[in-house]
């Protein structure tokens, strides 16, 4: 079918590795805490995935954009593990990471939707997009809880303890939420982040159902067309063969 070719597999990789990337933040999660490996653990796994997305990009000009607009979360979050930051230097980093991830997903839906084939790199991407919603709506979690600490509660009792905990416990509610999971036992309780709640519960399964219908509607079209070129092949090398 022609497209096990070497750009096709470079591309299908570097969106494997952002993919991966993700799996493992959410996987060493529970590892982020006030402790300082906790809290190395979880900078290594940002800037495993800002590396991986900006390989993943596929034109200059977008990752010029990626690295203007994540940089300042990095670097913002690798310096308060060692010179902690004001209250507002840090939120503006937590806003830095929001805006990487808007402009990132922006970008990997444009590719998916654009795209004419279904390929490894196709599915690699939209998966990525899926678990980037969810890193991101936890930053906007994040930003309301700075400006907030008793915008959610934990079993009830306002507050989510520390401040580097509030990261583990906020990326569950947003996974929580994403995939309409809903415990219960982490919740929203200040208007700004119900409202923000509702909003990711609502693009969590849109988000499914339409890039998910469009993916199986342009493979059934790609399967049909590749079957009227095999036929129109076995035609011609009849023809040619009488």
């Amino acid at each position: 079918h022609g497209m096990d070719t070497p750009a096709a597999r470079k591309a299908s990789a570097k969106a494997m590795y952002l993919t991966i990337a993700l799996f493992a933040f959410i996987l060493l999660s529970p590892g982020f805490g006030a402790h300082h490996r906790g809290q190395i653990i979880m900078h290594v796994c940002f800037t495993a995935i800002l590396l991986a997305a900006l390989w993943a990009l596929d034109q200059s000009w977008r990752r010029v954009v990626a690295t203007i607009a994540g940089l300042p979360w990095i670097a913002t979050f690798w310096i308060d593990m060692f010179f902690a930051v004001s209250a507002w230097v840090y939120l503006l980093g937590t806003v830095s990471m929001v805006v990487f991830f808007i402009f990132l997903i922006e970008q990997m839906i444009r590719s998916i939707v654009d795209r004419s084939r279904v390929t490894q790199d196709t599915i690699y991407q939209a998966v990525s997009a899926y678990l980037m919603l969810g890193v991101m709506w936890m930053g906007f979690y994040l930003i309301v809880y700075r400006v907030n600490p008793e915008a959610f509660s934990v079993a009830g009792t306002p507050g989510l303890g520390s401040a580097d905990a509030a990261w583990k416990h906020l990326l569950y509610l947003s996974y929580a939420t994403l995939t309409t999971l809903g415990y219960g036992d982490i919740t929203p309780v200040a208007p700004m982040a119900r409202a923000l709640a509702m909003v990711e519960a609502t693009v969590g399964p849109l988000y499914l159902a339409v890039l998910l219908a469009r993916l199986v509607g342009r493979f059934s079209r790609q399967e049909i067309e590749e079957e009227i070129e095999e036929e129109i092949n076995e035609k011609f090398e009849e023809a040619s063969q009488a």
